[in-house]
Formats: C-alpha cells, structure tokens, sequence
C-alpha cells in the first residue's frame, strides 16, 4: 500500500517526524536497569549487614522468688503469682509485697548460658522488663541490652564482667529520670514518690534527671535527685568494713593449714564436727556467681559447723573503732540448696546459714549478735525461731534461690547500752546435721546518715 501525504496551506509537503533512534533507547533501558540493580544491591547489602551484624533478637530472663510471692504481668495482661521460678519476656511488669523478694536472671543461652546481670527485686517494689536484647549472632559486636522502666522501691542490680561484649543497661523513672549503667559492677537503687537514690559500689553508672541534668557517680558514692526541686546531691556511700568481700583464692584460706593468715581482707575458714563426715568448703561458681560453697554430706546426723572468720581491726583485743559511725548494717548475697534438721534445731542454733559479729559495746564486756535463715521448717518437733542469745527470729527462705539478705541500720535495732563500739570480728557459717549453701558476698557496711550535699546543679 502506497502512504499518502498531503499537502498543508502552503503547498508544500511536511517532513515525517524523527524517531528516538533505537540505540538510545537501548542505552537508557540499560542504564535504568543497571541504577535499579545498584540500588537493590545496596539495599540488600544494607539488610544483610544489619541482619548479621546489628540486628538483636529477644533474650529471655529468669526470675527466681527468693521470699514470699512476685507477681508477673506479661504483655497478655494476666496476673500471675510467683512462688518458685519461670522465664520472663520483655514486656513483663514484675512487684513484690511487704515480705516477698525476687530475682531477675539476665542469661545469654546462646552464650553456654552466661549471666550477664541480675537484679534483686526487694519487698514493696517494682518494675517493668521493658526490652532484654543480645545480638543475634555471636560474631556481632552489638551492646547486650537492659532496659528497665517504671522503678519503684528498692533494687539491687549486678553486672558480670568478661561479658565479652559491651552492655548498655538502661533504668527509667516514672518521672523521666533515667539511671545508665555503663560495666561490670554493683549498684543500688531506692526509687520513691519523692526522690531516687543510687550507690555505685564498683562500677560506673550516671544519673540524667528528667531536665537533662548528667551527673556520672563516682565509685563508692551516692546519688540522691529530688524529683520536685530538680537538686542532685553526690554523698559519700558507705564504707565496707570487710575487705575482700568477694571470694577468691588470694582471700580464702583454710585454717587448718595456713595458720599464718591471720590479718585483715582474709577469710580463715574451716570445719568442725562431733563425728564424720566432715563438713567441706572450696571456692566455686554457682549461677555465674564466684562463690563459697559449704556443705556437709554422707547422711550425717550429728552436729557440724563449717565456717568462715575475719578479723577486724589491728588486733582481736581492739577490734574496728565504729563510734563515729551512726549507720551500720549487714548485707549479704547466698543460696540455700538444702538441709536436713528443721528449722535451726532445738535450741534454734543450727541454721544452714547464721551471720555472726562479735563486738565490744558501748559498756560492758564483748557480746555477740547472731542472725539465722533456713529453707525447711521441723515438721516433728516445734523448734524455736531464734536463738537464746539472738533479738530477732530467724528468716524462712526459699531453698536454691539467692536471698539478698539487708539487716536495715542495727543501731536501730540493738539497745543502746549494747550498741557496737568496736567490732572484733564477722563470720557466715552452716552448721546442723546435713546442709548446703553457696556465699556469694558479704559486707557490713558503716556510715553517715546525715552528711551534707557535695554537689547540688541547679536544673536547666
């Protein structure tokens, strides 16, 4: 078929349109393909680097009730009452009552189950387990992450070291107040309506107020933010009288045998009986935790009493001048797994783990304060709940869970005229029949309830 032109007003025949030429067109499909290619490439390549490098999956926490009852709400909103042990996932808000503790186990199962942190939920306290993070492949270097939401009362919180990656462990008040934990150590924290409270016993941790005041809290002192005023206060904390509270193979020796060790910062510790078997201690790591294990064993059914001693002071006759102290209180962090005579024995004497502080008082001769716990009550006799010689019955605990043992100020609690002086000496031991326990700390701590603001920032 022949094409027909026609002719416009003036006569003349118009010139057909030019086409794209074909090779341009190629190259602009190739090129377009080639920017779509480079931007899916980076795009994938942008993915795989944060799927195998940053991205973080979810790390489930244990809680273990020490004391009493914990109730757990988990994102369902399900009330739950606690007695023993279960797992935690983020979301989770857990509290305690008037005599309940609990603690929260950070774990990295994909780590040989490595305990990364843990923090000891006290009586009448609470908080929400807001998110609980590791990186999803150990090759990354992403932070483990901690955050921590809504505080309220008393916590005790514990960083493991040789984490092997770093750790970002966030606490948030109701207020915006927010705490960084920022390594290895232990801290303190005591959260009302009023005001926060943080010690930094050997750590780093910060506290940002909710105006964006930064305060970093030096080691072995406290933090004190009114939330009203906005005013921070750095104090000095407490001193620990006992050195070495951690055990380790430089500050446990056995007595028996290193009859020479008898100075400060060292543990002498060994074993008694009336008949076998012998009672045992080694040092050992129970639940990530160096620890002291005491135990006693074979079917034992005679008395027997493993423990550990150290004295205070320059010489055993002097003792620890403590007078100028108006604070002064036991802390300590142990795990009853069993034993076999109820409640303390018969003269309520025999618990599987007694706190003891010989002491000269403000008059008269040196007397003794003796503190018990114990995991299982008689059920044949009704042995007494305290010694003869103790103020306060002993404490009934939940077996293989750590207590978190805090004696609150014992000037309150002893009579004037028996108030310390000077401390000669403090032991931990086991003693009954059979019994199990692991020690993981022990401190007593001295200070100044009364001491004046060091620093005081005004709020931005």
């Amino acid at each position: 078929m022949r094409e027909t032109r026609v002719a416009n007003a003036t006569g003349t025949v118009p010139a057909a349109p030019m086409g794209i030429e074909p090779h341009r067109v190629a190259w602009g499909i190739l090129l377009l393909a080639f920017a779509a290619f480079c931007v899916l490439c980076l795009v994938v390549g942008l993915g795989l680097q944060y799927f195998f490098f940053q991205s973080t999956i979810p790390m489930p926490s244990m809680i273990t009730v020490a004391r009493g009852t914990a109730g757990v709400t988990e994102a369902d909103q399900v009330a739950q009452a606690v007695t023993r042990g279960r797992e935690l996932y983020n979301r989770a808000r857990v509290g305690t009552d008037g005599v309940s503790q609990a603690t929260i186990s950070f774990m990295d199962r994909a780590n040989d189950g490595k305990l990364v942190a843990s923090v000891t939920v006290r009586s009448n306290s609470s908080l929400d387990v807001e998110r609980v993070e590791r990186p999803r492949f150990n090759w990354s270097v992403e932070d483990y992450n901690i955050d921590l939401s809504d505080v309220m009362g008393d916590i005790s919180i514990r960083v493991n070291d040789d984490l092997g990656r770093g750790l970002r462990f966030v606490l948030d008040m109701a207020d915006g107040t927010r705490i960084v934990i920022e390594r290895a150590g232990r801290y303190t924290v005591s959260a009302g309506l009023e005001q926060v409270q943080v010690s930094n016993f050997d750590g780093a941790a910060t506290l940002i107020s909710s105006t964006g005041v930064v305060q970093p809290i030096p080691i072995g002192d406290r933090a004190v933010l009114n939330y009203a005023s906005g005013e921070m206060a750095i104090l000095p904390g407490y001193v620990d009288l006992i050195l070495g509270d951690s055990f380790l193979p430089t500050n446990v020796v056995n007595m028996d045998t290193d009859t020479d060790a008898l100075g400060r910062s060292v543990w002498r510790c060994r074993s008694t009986q009336i008949g076998l078997p012998d009672g045992q201690f080694d040092l050992a790591i129970a639940d990530g935790r160096s620890s002291l294990h005491m135990w006693r064993g074979g079917g034992a059914d005679s008395h027997g009493e493993t423990f550990c001693i150290q004295n205070l002071g320059e010489t055993g006759q002097n003792g620890l001048d403590v007078s100028m102290y108006d604070y002064l209180a036991w802390r300590a962090s142990f795990k009853i797994m069993g034993h076999s005579l109820g409640t303390c024995g018969v003269d309520g004497s025999e618990c599987p783990m007694t706190l003891r502080m010989d002491y000269i008082p403000m008059v008269g001769d040196p007397i003794s304060w003796y503190h018990g716990f114990y995991a299982f009550p008689s059920t044949q006799f009704e042995f007494p709940p305290r010694c003869n010689t103790c103020a306060q019955d002993h404490q009934i605990i939940n077996d293989n869970a750590w207590y978190n043992y805090d004696s609150g100020n014992l000037f309150a609690l002893i009579p004037p005229d028996q108030r310390p002086k000077a401390i000669l000496n403090v032991r931990f031991y086991a003693s009954g029949h059979e019994y199990e326990v692991f020690v993981n700390d022990v401190s007593l701590l001295a200070g100044q309830g009364t001491t004046t603001p060091a620093f005081v920032p005004t709020t931005r």
